[in-house]
């Protein structure tokens, strides 16, 4: 199975999808994140302009897909 590399939004500070993801796809999913915003900010974080903001630092790591990782405003 082939390789996917998953972009990640989070406002967290703390490690969680892109330690999490890894191991329960047994390696086949690699992370590349950016912490958008704060958790002290969680609504403005899911903000189309801030999502398209921080989304946009993935332009140069060729990722497969984004996903929005965070469990309070997921």
């Amino acid at each position: 199975m082939n390789e996917v590399k998953l972009g990640i939004l989070t406002p967290h500070s703390a490690p969680g999808p892109e330690v999490e993801l890894p191991s329960l796809s047994h390696g086949r999913v690699r992370t590349v994140v950016v912490r958008a915003g704060s958790p002290t900010e969680l609504g403005a974080s899911t903000e189309p302009a801030a999502l398209a903001e921080a989304a946009r630092t993935f332009r140069s790591s060729q990722v497969d897909a984004v996903a929005h990782a965070s469990t309070t405003t997921g």
